[in-house]
């Protein structure tokens, strides 16, 4: 009930921008908000105990996380370990995928990197997820 979830159209800019949420129940007042090129952030969910959980998985469609999350159905992540991370805000990808576009194909982002603590990872591919 408190949150809002939009996806920003391409090519507004960077720095100050004017947002108004409208619904079936009216208008909100202007909100003014700072728009950035990226904002990179992992999706999450949130576990009983109030922490947020990585949506992360690993190939055979397992969940990575502590032995018993998720029902159950999580377990550590291990050295070597290929897993996928899913997140969001992470800028503009090549070829250039317009807001809104169901991606078709393998766009990435470019130059991305992941660090568990100091530890960088290899980072197999960076990009949208295909359909």
């Amino acid at each position: 009930p408190n949150q809002v979830n939009a996806q920003v159209p391409d090519g507004i800019g960077s720095g100050p921008v004017n947002v108004v949420v409208t619904n079936a129940a009216g208008a909100s007042s202007n909100i003014q908000m700072t728009a950035a090129a990226r904002s990179p952030g992992i999706l999450a969910v949130g576990a009983s105990d109030n922490r947020s959980l990585a949506i992360a998985t690993f190939a055979n469609g397992g969940f990575v996380g502590r032995t018993g999350d998720l029902g159950g159905a999580a377990r550590p992540a291990r050295p070597g370990d290929n897993i996928t991370l899913y997140l969001i805000g992470a800028g503009a990808t090549t070829p250039a995928v317009p807001a809104g576009t169901v991606a078709s194909g393998t766009p990435t982002v470019p130059n991305a990197q992941v660090r568990f603590g100091d530890a960088p990872a290899t980072v197999t591919y960076a990009g949208l997820a295909p359909g």
